[in-house]
């Protein structure tokens, strides 16, 4: 992940340069954006491994430390307030963070300050011996940027550790868009269970871990819509744009590290 990241950096920064050579270039978009394809990749392969999507939640907040607590507002899924920390710090250049967790339904959000990411929701409706997840997702309309959902249910512990997540989707969402799929459990799902989402928007990640369980089960669903504030202006040029999420890209290049 470090090479990875040394090299994207490298050739987004040569993109930089060469782009205010020449302002009539188009290259700088397609640069950023090939690299943060392979980037999502690359994280998504790293995360396909037992275990590993923790680690990636860990290995996001590692360098940064708690600046404040507080309540949320009441939970969409069960309608109990949960806990929201905002993380900072000290490598100049790197994002805050922000963690929303709820222990009562088992869902807990992670993602840079100021950029949530696509809203994501899950209901389990569990039957006889078996159960079905549904998911609905939303893409954050004021976004600069699609964003690449990678989801994998992890079926919890199994002969004393940590299975293979299972893989469910891969989606890649333009601003406000929407995505909804369904999986089918042959068994109901053990302790531990839980649904994972890897949300990448350019170089910035955010995640979504979700309980599979009995309570989660009988959570009243949650309507996920857009968030408001969307803007009403054109479009920004596909070069202004790449401008921006190049230098969000750096940045988050030397979180990841930081």
């Amino acid at each position: 992940m470090r090479l990875h990241s040394d090299d994207a950096q490298a050739s987004i920064l040569a993109a930089v340069r060469s782009a205010a050579a020449e302002p009539n270039s188009v290259s700088l978009a397609k640069e950023v954006n090939d690299h943060a394809l392979r980037w999502a990749d690359a994280l998504a392969r790293l995360t396909a491994h037992a275990g590993w999507f923790g680690h990636l939640c860990d290995a996001l907040i590692a360098t940064h430390h708690v600046v404040r607590t507080g309540a949320t507002k009441p939970c969409g899924r069960c309608g109990i307030h949960g806990e929201r920390v905002v993380l900072t710090s000290p490598y100049p250049g790197v994002l805050d963070r922000v963690t929303v967790s709820c222990r009562t339904c088992g869902s807990s959000t992670q993602h840079p300050y100021g950029e949530p990411g696509p809203e994501i929701d899950i209901r389990v409706r569990s039957g006889s011996g078996s159960a079905v997840i549904e998911i609905e997702s939303v893409a954050e309309a004021r976004a600069l940027d699609c964003s690449t959902i990678h989801f994998q249910f992890a079926p919890g512990v199994v002969d004393g550790g940590p299975s293979k997540p299972l893989p469910i989707d891969r989606v890649r969402l333009e601003p406000s868009g929407r995505f909804a799929t369904t999986l089918d459990l042959p068994d109901v799902p053990s302790a531990g269970a839980e649904l994972q989402a890897l949300c990448v928007s350019g170089f910035q990640v955010s995640t979504r871990r979700f309980a599979v369980s009995d309570a989660a089960a009988t959570a009243p669903p949650r309507v996920v819509k857009p968030r408001r504030g969307g803007s009403s202006k054109a479009d920004p040029k596909p070069a202004a744009v790449a401008a921006v999420v190049a230098e969000q890209s750096v940045d988050a290049l030397r979180g990841v590290q930081a």
